[in-house]
């Protein structure tokens, strides 16, 4: 599941991964939250392996953009939630060169 703006980037994007932490003690990726590098485009791409947990992620973007916050802010915000929060960990930021090859990171990870 991948949330996307109609005009998706074409240079590069920085990125939070986030992943999950499951009652037994495991722990696996859930996706990553992207922005533009102008900041005006934002989104989520979900771990294939991940569509429970990543499902829930692209519909609290989405909520937060119609609710008007805008692409950079959401980024920020969560950049800012550093370690657990409900059982997601925040890794520090990451740049891509560009959406399609984070997209592809995770489908390898």
């Amino acid at each position: 599941m991948i949330h996307l703006p109609e005009e998706a980037p074409t240079g590069p994007v920085t990125y939070l991964l986030v992943s999950h932490a499951a009652d037994d003690g495991m722990s696996g990726s859930v996706g990553a939250l992207w922005v533009s590098g102008d900041g005006q485009r934002s989104g989520f791409v979900a771990s294939p392996k991940a569509a429970w947990t990543g499902s829930e992620m692209p519909r609290d973007h989405a909520a937060a953009l119609e609710r008007g916050w805008t692409p950079e802010t959401i980024f920020r915000y969560w950049a800012n939630t550093h370690g657990d929060q409900d059982r997601l960990r925040f890794e520090p930021p990451g740049t891509a060169p560009s959406l399609d090859v984070l997209r592809r990171l995770l489908t390898i990870g």
